[in-house]
Parts: structure tokens; C-alpha cells; sequence
């Protein structure tokens, strides 16, 4: 059995709600119900804020939704200490 850790939320209530109800409220304006759905491959998407980024992200999602992948990759910033490597 793996061991999991699910971690705090480090930035609730500041670039997103901290309110479980209101993040999901939020988030359901963000993915709109139009656009194309694509096959793709792979999706790069912007990682601020949901309100600076939200509706580009939820575009793009609603365009792959259903589909099913083997591995999904999240490459993103330490916002809390400088690493000098890659965090994967």
C-alpha cells in the first residue's frame, strides 16, 4: 500500500477561494461549455491565478474532457523557495 500525504492547501484564500463551495462555484464559470473537442496529445496551459488564467485553462479542458491518458506530466515553479534544479 503507498503511503500518501495529501498536503494543506498553501495559498487558499489568496489566489484562489479558501472555501471548498466558492472554489468549485469558481471553477464552474471558468469551463465553458463551448469549444471543439480536439484530440490532443498534449495540452500546455497558464499556471496564474484563476482570475488572470482561469477561463484559458477551462477552455482547454473542456476541449479534452473524456478523454483518458497513461501519464500526466505537471511541470511547474517553486513559489515558496528557490530550488536550482527541475521539479517535476
Amino acid at each position: 500500500m503507498v503511503n500518501q500525504k495529501i498536503r494543506a492547501p498553501a495559498v487558499a484564500g489568496q489566489f484562489y477561494p479558501s472555501s471548498p463551495q466558492a472554489l468549485e462555484k469558481q471553477i464552474g464559470t471558468l469551463i465553458v461549455e463551448k469549444g471543439k473537442k480536439i484530440n490532443a496529445i498534449a495540452c500546455i496551459l497558464p499556471h496564474a491565478g484563476y482570475i488572470y488564467s482561469g477561463v484559458v485553462a477551462g477552455k482547454a479542458y473542456k476541449q479534452v474532457e473524456g478523454q483518458t491518458y497513461d501519464c500526466v506530466v505537471i511541470v511547474g515553479l517553486s513559489h515558496g523557495f528557490p530550488i536550482r534544479k527541475a521539479s517535476v
